[in-house]
């Protein structure tokens, strides 16, 4: 049997240049597509800043660090770039191993 896709819960402001994701539940293999269709989203509309609140997220994959990792790089040929806010200390730490951190602002 299938499993059943994880949840994720996300919602976009938009000041100026800059994309604002409030995040929630799983950011996961199951659903880090969306996230990366979102920020693209957002990209194509000219943000140069990617913030991504991270505040209610639960959990994280290597498949959303990925999509976090893209982002960031996608934002830096912009010249502008990603940030990741009110992550959860375990979340910070796996950003930290991964090395994820110097490649995105941790606030």
């Amino acid at each position: 049997m299938p499993s059943q896709p994880t949840p994720l819960d996300a919602s976009v402001s938009y000041e100026d240049a800059t994309a604002t994701f409030d995040l929630g539940g799983e950011l996961d293999v199951q659903n880090s597509d969306r996230l990366r269709a979102l920020v693209q989203a957002a990209l194509a509309m000219r943000c140069t800043e990617v913030v991504l609140d991270c505040e209610r997220v639960r959990f994280m994959d290597s498949s959303a660090l990925a999509a976090v990792v893209v982002a960031a790089k996608e934002t830096r040929q912009r010249g502008g770039r990603t940030v990741v806010r009110n992550a959860s200390d375990p979340i910070r730490k796996l950003l930290a191993i991964t090395g994820i951190d110097t490649v995105v602002d941790v606030t």
